[in-house]
This record gives structure tokens, C-alpha cells and sequence, in this order.
């Protein structure tokens, strides 16, 4: 097992293993999809006497993995609780993405936590006859790690194959470690004097690179949303937070996400979006200003023909 990094009181190491199960570990996940993985599977050879018929496969969701208990099953094991979680979204004739791989890590953590757990191990989800490239199924596995910031103490990382090891330990290296956090042995980039930019322009698109607040699972499935095409319409989305909690820092990602997501298959060829901030305006006309903001930013020059129109 090799140890990658301590940021807030949170370990993080990868381990190369064919018994996930015998890791330091309270909690471990799996990955199913219409029917078990092959760690799944190992795992059920493990302890068959657990009740896998409590959790049915069609009922995991990125955001909702089924917690098994193996209470009276793990012996002499630090092993407690098995999660089922996925990379597939709703539709499992698709494949996966990597926001449900964020996703599905950031909530299995957060799940275990909630059941008592304080140490987890992972896998590496949605790689072999899945198809994605473990360095893309990495980056999104330890995204959605460090997305969970403090659930529980301890997080391995693991997979059976020595290369796909090593590539989560290379990947991390480039990991966006959350601005909030402490890290032991690092020190996070800042300006001079100690200062970071806290003000962001309403039509700055910002790139998922310089997320520093572990927001980058929300951002890239809001994204989607808005940018597919058959998003049913109109769509409301509400970003609440308190002062300085990163809101607006948190629209320039989701900005630059949608700009990056313009063009691509199922999402629509161009997107408007049109940054208003309602304080310039509080003396003022708002609705009307908000009017006057939108239809001058909506003025672009007169495309030549066969340039795509607006769609939404």
C-alpha cells in the first residue's frame, strides 16, 4: 500500500490487491451495473450468508448507493458495511460517464459515513469491458474522493491490476485539492501577501482546472443538464450559499462547462448565456435593467449563412 497524501485529518493511499476485503478498511465499495462487477462478485463469494437480496441492482443510482450491513459476517475483519455503488446513469444502455463516477465515489463515501464507517476503500469504476480510459475513470474517481472532504478519515484507493495502481497514484499527482482544505506537506498556490482572488465577473467562464473548492462532480452534471438538448424546458437552478462560500466562483465552472459542452454530441450547438449581477442595479429599474442586459448581450453580429442559430 502506498500513501499518497494527509489533507484535513483525510489519508489517502492506493493498494494493489485481490482481497479488498482483508483491507485496513470499515467500508468497502463495489461497483454493479445491471449485474455485479467482478469484485462484486468476489465479495458475494466472501460472505454469501449477508443479505445481497436487500439491495436490488436496479435501485443503485450514482447519487444513491445501497448500503449492505455484514454485521456477524466479516469475523476477524475490520470490514463492516459493503456498498453497491454505480458509474452507469439511469439508463444502463449508456455508458458511463465520468460524472457518475465522481458521483458515485463522492456519495458512497458520504453513505458510509452516515452508516458509522471511518475508512473506505474504492475502486476503480467503470475501466475494462466498460471502456473508459483509466486515466479518465482515475481522475474522476479521485475527484469525487476528495469531493466528500471530511466523511471519513481514511480512503484507499485500490484496484487488482499493478498498472491501473500505478495510474491512480500518477493521476492524483495533477489532482485539484480542494481550496478549503488543509494539507499536510503542501501549501496551496496563493498571490503575494497570502490573498486569493475572491471576485469573479458574471461572464468569465472559468475551466474545471482551477477548481479549488471540490465542486467540479456538481458543476459537470448541471452542465449537462443544461446543455442537452432534451432537457425539458423552461429550467430553473438554484445556487444558495452564504457570503463568500464560493457561489458566484461556483457559475464562472458551471459557465466554462457549458461552454466546453457546445457542439458536442446531444447537446446543443450554441448556447447563450448571459451574466446579470443585480447589485450594479439596486437603485435602479431592476426588471428593466435585467431587459436591457439581456437584449444587449443576446446582440451579436449577423451570422453568415450556415453559422448555427441560438437554441437556448
Amino acid at each position: 500500500m502506498t500513501q499518497l497524501r494527509t489533507i484535513d485529518g483525510v489519508t489517502y493511499s492506493v493498494a494493489l490487491t485481490h482481497r479488498p476485503w482483508a483491507l485496513p478498511v470499515d467500508a468497502l465499495v463495489v461497483s454493479v451495473g445491471a449485474t455485479l462487477g467482478q469484485v462484486a462478485e468476489a465479495v458475494v463469494q466472501e460472505f454469501p450468508d449477508a443479505d445481497w437480496a436487500s439491495i436490488p441492482l436496479g435501485k443503485v443510482e450514482p447519487d444513491a448507493p445501497g448500503v449492505l450491513s455484514l454485521e456477524g459476517q466479516s469475523g476477524e475483519l475490520q470490514l463492516r458495511w459493503v456498498l453497491l455503488a454505480t458509474p452507469h446513469a439511469s439508463d444502463q444502455r449508456k455508458a458511463p460517464t465520468e460524472t457518475a463516477v465522481a458521483m458515485a465515489a463522492m456519495t458512497a463515501i458520504i453513505a458510509a459515513a452516515r452508516a458509522g464507517a471511518r475508512s473506505i476503500a474504492l475502486p476503480l469504476f467503470a475501466t475494462g469491458q466498460l471502456g473508459m480510459a483509466p486515466q479518465v475513470a482515475a481522475d474522476a474517481l479521485i475527484d469525487g474522493a476528495l469531493a466528500a472532504h471530511t466523511a471519513v478519515s481514511r480512503v484507499i484507493f485500490f484496484s487488482r491490476r499493478e498498472d491501473q495502481a500505478s495510474i491512480i497514484a500518477e493521476q492524483w499527482k495533477g489532482a485539484q485539492i480542494p481550496r478549503h482544505a488543509t494539507v499536510a506537506g503542501f501549501s496551496p498556490d496563493q498571490l503575494a501577501g497570502g490573498l486569493t482572488k475572491d471576485l469573479v465577473d458574471p461572464n468569465e467562464c472559468i475551466p474545471l482546472t482551477r477548481d479549488h473548492l471540490g465542486v467540479k462532480p456538481y458543476v459537470s452534471m448541471l452542465a449537462t443538464v443544461i446543455a442537452a438538448k432534451d432537457t425539458p424546458l423552461p429550467l430553473s437552478i438554484g445556487v444558495f450559499g452564504e457570503w463568500g462560500a464560493g457561489k458566484s466562483f461556483f457559475m464562472g465552472l458551471l459557465r466554462g462547462q457549458v461552454k466546453e459542452l457546445e457542439g458536442a454530441p446531444g447537446q446543443c450547438r450554441k448556447i447563450a448565456q448571459v451574466g446579470f449581477n443585480a447589485w450594479h442595479y439596486a437603485d435602479a429599474n431592476l426588471w428593466a435593467s435585467l431587459g436591457d442586459e439581456i437584449f444587449r448581450q443576446l446582440a451579436e453580429p449577423v451570422r453568415q449563412p450556415g453559422e448555427p442559430d441560438v437554441e437556448h
